[in-house]
């Protein structure tokens, strides 16, 4: 039992410690990708395509200007076979 508690207490301190960590945003554009059915992707400015799990709904316009960061999730797969899959950890409006 006292093993388990420990193995909680530093998960949580790890997670706890990337909080004061700054997030990097990235500029991208929304974008209407009409394979497997049709979804929404984001194509970077660097020209990178990643496949969100977790795009919200009032994001999914095509060409609208956005900076989001994200972490990978190596860990699924997709159908659409598009881009990197990634799960959002932010997303805004790309005000310039």
């Amino acid at each position: 039992m006292a093993s388990i508690k420990i193995f909680l207490i530093a998960i949580f301190l790890t997670n706890c410690n990337n909080l004061n960590e700054p997030s990097l945003l990235i500029k991208g554009s929304v974008k209407y990708i009409s394979l497997e059915g049709g979804f929404y992707g984001i194509i970077s400015d660097k020209n990178e395509n990643f496949d969100s799990i977790n795009l919200p709904k009032e994001f999914q316009k095509d060409d609208l200007k956005i900076l989001f960061s994200y972490k990978e999730r190596n860990d699924l797969y997709s159908f659409h076979m598009w881009g990197k899959i990634i799960e959002l950890t932010e997303i805004k409006l790309d005000e310039e």
